[in-house]
């Protein structure tokens, strides 16, 4: 396929997405402007200033989002990989303390990115890519939020996990100096760019229009295709490999000969595999294409899903945040408290009726309002002259406001008690209750960023294997890696993801651990506890020969100082060759 040919195919398959997720998009472009406090059309403020009243908002919705964000931030949850059967808890120990270290650095902050957006519009994407700056052998992984405005996927699929997403796009406008970073050897000076409104992307394109700085147009067209693949089958175990034989056809059959000789019990088939390719343009030039370059064989992105219904074929509603549901309560409020402040002004500045020729200076009545107001009238005209008596607000406005303030909460499930604003005299355990009401009332946004959160954990174990080498996980954990490390099924059939407590690092990890077992199921030996504890080290000695002198009966404990009195045993019998604590008795 020539280039021409492949730029016109993702191009037809741009319009495609283009077309239907540009309603979805545009309504939620209104949420986030209705979020951030521009919640008046343009034509209903130039009615308003023309007749010189107000155009107030009052922002409820940024209180209903700030609860939900907060809430996830509070309660972060580290990636935990739990093995399937106990053969398998040391590698599953050790990717868990990988992706801790990984989350750290960044990764907690983009999920929370990414919920607070889709708390909003609906929709945003997370995905793991590998750094190749600080480490060009291995790279390092990383977690990074990516905007809705820059992904679209196939408008038909229905599944959270992209399972049966045809294709993806990814947009991104770049300076020439972002296009040198990104793509090293690319010369922009030699790409054949076109102006900013001849390319659809993922906004308004009014806005960029507006762009004055010339910008190239990275495309990233990721698509599901099948392949011919060849297959290495285990006749005793079932087990399958995929096997790239040589283009050569003699080297080809010098190594499987080899193979062969070494694994008799291996069978050679062929057999066609849906494969995830990636295709890179900068404008309408194509960059590269290839098989999935990240080595997870799926998309690298994962979508966090708000409230998502597939089945109705409105685009504009099938996919919302909270915002949506509270736009129309928020507006209705904005125009009553308008109106009741105008209604305020109106009564406090009422008019006046005059005769002709009564006042001395007619131009004095453009500011007869407010107190202490001096007419100057002719002479014999005093009864000529009179105040409007305005009139009083109506009390059914009031009620209204009382009525209509219960609605915020009423549709989005966010009850009082959930905003810490309960009545007084309530007992504890009936706002419990209703917290946990108001919680369970939003439980599907939170399932649905779990569930999004292991579809990133098992992209992460894939992209460890493929990228991490055995030197690097060896650096990193202290300790060579399982063998759980080299099945590429490991995360297929030996793990589950699950969520588990955060903390900074996998020694604090484990010492919260150790606590729990300790307080809920039996006492853990103190030798154990100090062994994983995040002590100074200058007092860790200190305490193992206090520990060890009062096992002994040297010192009693709460006596004595640590390393002070009679002299202890020495620190280094208190290890085995190991390495491990040695566990005394009683």
């Amino acid at each position: 396929m020539t280039d021409r040919n492949k730029y016109k195919e993702m191009d037809e398959v741009l319009s495609e997405a283009w077309n239907a997720w540009d309603p979805w998009m545009r309504e939620a472009k209104t949420d986030l402007k209705y979020l951030l406090g521009d919640q008046w059309s343009d034509s209903d403020k130039a009615y308003l200033d023309q007749q010189r009243r107000p155009h107030l908002v009052l922002n409820d919705l940024r209180r209903f989002h700030n609860l939900l964000t907060g809430y996830q931030r509070q309660n972060r949850l580290a990636l935990s990989f739990k093995p399937v059967e106990g053969s398998d808890a040391y590698a599953g120990e050790q990717f868990t303390e990988l992706a801790r270290l990984d989350m750290e650095k960044g990764g907690y902050h983009q999920i929370s990115r990414a919920f607070a957006s889709m708390v909003k519009v609906g929709l945003d994407w997370v995905d793991v890519y590998t750094d190749f700056n600080k480490d060009w052998e291995s790279g390092d992984l990383k977690f990074r939020r990516t905007a809705w405005t820059k992904i679209m996927p196939d408008p038909l699929f229905q599944e959270m996990d992209l399972s049966d997403c045809g294709y993806l796009f990814r947009r991104e406008p770049l300076t020439e100096k972002q296009v040198e970073m990104i793509l090293p050897g690319v010369k922009p000076k030699d790409l054949g760019t076109t102006e900013a409104h001849e390319h659809r992307i993922i906004l308004d394109p009014a806005e960029l229009m507006r762009i004055e700085q010339k910008r190239y147009y990275l495309t990233e067209f990721w698509k599901k295709v099948w392949r011919p693949k060849t297959f290495l089958i285990d006749i005793t175990t079932g087990e399958s490999t995929e096997f790239e034989p040589p283009k050569d056809s003699r080297k080809k059959e010098e190594r499987l000969a080899l193979i062969f000789q070494h694994y008799p019990q291996l069978r050679m088939i062929k057999k066609r595999k849906l494969v995830t390719e990636l295709e890179l343009f900068i404008g309408e030039d194509p960059i590269w294409s290839g098989e999935d370059p990240y080595g997870c064989d799926d998309y690298p992105y994962t979508p966090l899903f708000c409230w998502w219904d597939p089945e109705y074929d409105d685009m504009r509603w099938k996919l919302q945040g909270i915002i949506r549901s509270l736009r129309d309560p928020q507006t209705e409020k904005n125009k009553r408290r308008s109106q009741i402040l105008h209604i305020i002004n109106t009564i406090a500045t009422s008019g006046w009726k005059y005769e002709e020729n009564a006042l001395t200076d007619e131009a004095q009545m453009n500011t007869a309002s407010g107190a202490g107001v001096k007419l100057r009238m002719k002479e014999g005209k005093m009864d000529r002259a009179e105040q409007i008596q305005a009139q009083r607000m109506p009390l059914e406005i009031v009620k209204l406001e009382e009525m209509f303030a219960q609605d915020p909460q009423n549709i989005s499930g966010i009850n009082a008690e959930l905003m810490a604003q309960m009545e007084k005299d309530v007992p504890g355990i009936a706002i419990q209750l209703r917290q946990r009401q108001g919680l369970i009332m939003l439980q599907e946004i939170f399932d649905n960023r779990r569930y999004a959160k292991q579809l990133l954990g098992q992209k992460y174990i894939k992209s460890v294997q493929a990228n991490y080498s055995p030197q690097k996980v060896a650096r990193i954990l202290n300790q060579p890696p399982a063998q759980g490390f080299y099945n590429q099924q490991f995360g297929k059939y030996d793990c589950v993801v699950d969520e588990a407590m955060t903390s900074p690092t996998q020694k604090e990890y484990n010492f919260h651990k150790i606590m729990w077992f300790h307080q809920n199921v039996m006492p853990v030996h103190p030798m154990i506890m100090l062994e994983v504890a995040d002590l100074p080290e200058k007092y860790r000695n200190l305490q193992a020969q206090y520990m060890m002198a009062a096992a002994t009966g040297g010192v009693q404990p709460g006596q004595g100082q640590p390393g002070q009195g009679s002299a202890p045993p020495d620190p280094s019998k208190m290890r085995s060759q190991g390495g491990a604590p040695m566990v005394m008795g009683a």
